[in-house]
């Protein structure tokens, strides 16, 4: 991603060394400081190619089961431009695709120590992804100071995250050795004609019963 312009046009992860992935969860409550890896383009002041970028998908959520969920393909030419999801919309609005961004940050514990984890939200009024563009736009960066990040709420409905951009500061000796974690493969991306078997698998629910 080379602009902010084209944040959400991105389709592409970068790679990374690193242990198991890890993603980071939050409860009702919970308030974690934290620092962010990537920035989210490469026009960002304090871009480097080594760390990359963060990345954002069109994804496409079973109505009927969470769980499953795929990489929207209407786009991509491999796979014809067409997307079985994109074309239930009609029928159901809640086949539509939500914009998800994914990024490297890491986690300050209790004792100080930092710990690196998958961040993964939205950019609905819920979720992140636009008041963290706001601070890209703004500071030029989001990898240059310590931002505190809160959750309120437990049910689908009435949770709400909510960042909140603390004084510049460095990065820390041992924060720049904290471990950045790869994208590859997150979010699943199949052909055309195996996509509406993937949703509904032969001894699950038809689509046709689900409206």
């Amino acid at each position: 991603m080379k602009t902010l312009n084209e944040l959400k046009k991105a389709a592409q992860s970068k790679s990374f060394d690193g242990a198991k992935r890890k993603f980071l969860t939050m409860k009702d409550g919970d308030a974690h400081r934290i620092r962010f890896r990537q920035e989210l383009t490469e026009d960002s002041k304090n871009y480097t190619e080594e760390r990359g970028t963060a990345l954002v998908v069109s994804v496409h959520t079973n109505p009927l089961n969470f769980r499953l969920r795929l990489a929207c393909t209407s786009e991509s030419e491999e796979h014809g431009f067409r997307c079985w999801a994109c074309e239930q919309v009609n029928q159901n609005n809640r086949w539509r695709a939500q914009q998800k961004m994914l990024i490297n940050i890491a986690v300050q514990e209790p004792n100080g120590a930092w710990e690196p984890y998958i961040l993964e939200q939205g950019f609905g009024k819920s979720h992140i992804g636009n008041a963290l563009i706001d601070n890209a736009l703004e500071f030029g960066s989001i990898v240059d100071r310590t931002y505190k990040l809160s959750r309120t709420g437990s049910k689908l409905h009435d949770t709400s995250y909510t960042l909140l951009p603390l004084a510049e500061s460095e990065e820390a000796d041992d924060l720049k050795q904290v471990e950045l974690f790869s994208f590859d493969g997150l979010y699943k991306s199949l052909p055309y004609a195996e996509q509406q078997e993937f949703f509904f698998p032969s001894d699950e629910e038809s689509p046709a019963k689900s409206w």
